[in-house]
């Protein structure tokens, strides 16, 4: 049944026009938000995140919004799957 309704799919940048409008559109507040804090920090959550590219896109698009804001933000990445296959695949 699992495999019924996993893709296993992962690819870095997958789906561009989903990756522009983070970049875009819902990265820079939520980084603003937390650059007022005393401690900086922001937590990912990567559901169903095959291989891992994914998470790794998004952790690329935050430093490089870290950077152009000039902040150390502290980044804390989840990535998670059902599938156990490609969660070894990423481990690897």
């Amino acid at each position: 049944m699992k495999k019924a309704i996993t893709i296993s799919v992962s690819q870095f940048f997958r789906n561009p026009l989903d990756f522009e409008l983070l970049a875009a559109h819902v990265l820079p507040p939520m980084v603003s938000a937390k650059a007022s804090r005393a401690r900086p920090s922001l937590r990912v959550w990567s559901a169903g995140c095959a291989r891992g590219e994914e998470p790794y896109s998004v952790a690329i698009l935050l430093e490089e919004q870290a950077r152009r804001d000039k902040l150390q933000l502290a980044r804390h990445l989840f990535a998670t799957d059902i599938d156990l296959g490609v969660l070894a695949d990423a481990a690897q």
